[in-house]
Formats: structure tokens, C-alpha cells, sequence
């Protein structure tokens, strides 16, 4: 009744598993996410821009902080959520699935500034598996967006833009 109430009052949010294949053996608890990025900060600590760099939940903290940007897009344009997550039991997991209804949008979160082949990674596989699956991108720490095969390499500094 706590996480409920933390998600009614905006302090969390709760990104529910997407069952592309109901075959497979999938992670079926939900994923949360703070909504205020600064409040997780404060909890854990962290007092400047310098100690998050070396954190050692700094990935988590970014990928939160990507996903609630995401939501609140959503929000803001007066539409539902429609965020999901993938991860089957091998391990293979997408960080956010973005479900339009006939197709969905694969988004994998890394928080490193420099561009890595195997952000596809996960993807690549997804995306072969799910036909409905139109995009896929990886928001990262870096500067440059860019293509990247049938993806997209997207800064966060364009998250706004999504």
C-alpha cells in the first residue's frame, strides 16, 4: 500500500513488464522509478555533480531520470502511459518499451558519454523477435546524436525532442 501511495502522490513510477511473446518465460514485477531525480540524489547522499559521476548507482539514476522525462512528455500532450519494460529470465532486458498499440519502440538507457556497438545489443535481438517492433533507440550520457544502423543513437541533452 506504500508503493501505491508514493506513485498517487507523483514520487514514483511503476513501468509494468510488455509481453511481446506470452511463450516465453519473462520478468513479471514491475520496474520503479523515482520521478524526482534530485530527491534520489538527497536520499543517497549525493551532494554534487562530481560524486554522482562515480556513484555507483549512477546508471540507475540516469535511466530513471530518462524514463520520467519520457512520461512526463506524455503527460504533457494529455496522453496515457504507455510505458513498458522487456526482460526475459536469460537476461535479456530493454529498458523501455514504448507501446503505440500495433507497433512499439524499443529504448535501451545507458548513462556513459561514449558511444558503444553493443548498446544494439539487446535491440538487435528484441527487434528481430518482435515485428512489430518500428524503432529502437539508446539514449546515452554523450553529446552527439547520430544513426546508427536501424537505429538511433539519441543525446540526452534531445530527450526533449523525442
Amino acid at each position: 500500500s506504500w508503493i501505491s501511495i508514493l506513485e498517487t502522490s507523483f514520487l514514483i513510477t511503476l513501468v509494468r513488464p510488455h509481453y511481446a511473446n506470452l511463450g516465453k518465460r519473462l520478468t513479471k514485477s514491475a520496474k520503479l522509478h523515482f520521478i524526482d531525480s534530485g530527491l534520489v540524489c538527497y536520499l543517497l547522499g549525493i551532494e554534487s555533480a562530481r560524486q554522482l559521476v562515480t556513484h555507483p548507482l549512477r546508471g540507475a539514476i540516469f535511466e530513471s531520470w530518462a524514463v520520467t522525462e519520457l512520461l512526463k512528455q506524455r503527460y504533457h500532450t494529455a496522453k496515457s502511459n504507455n510505458q513498458f519494460y522487456f526482460r526475459e529470465n536469460n537476461g535479456q532486458e530493454i529498458d523501455l518499451i514504448l507501446d503505440h498499440g500495433a507497433t512499439v519502440e524499443a529504448i535501451e538507457i545507458k548513462s556513459g558519454k561514449t558511444y558503444a556497438p553493443d548498446f544494439f545489443k539487446n535491440i538487435t535481438k528484441y527487434r528481430e523477435q518482435t515485428p512489430s517492433c518500428r524503432n529502437g533507440t539508446v539514449v546515452y550520457g554523450g553529446d552527439r546524436s547520430q544513426k546508427v544502423q536501424k537505429n538511433r543513437l539519441l543525446s540526452y541533452r534531445e530527450l526533449g525532442t523525442f
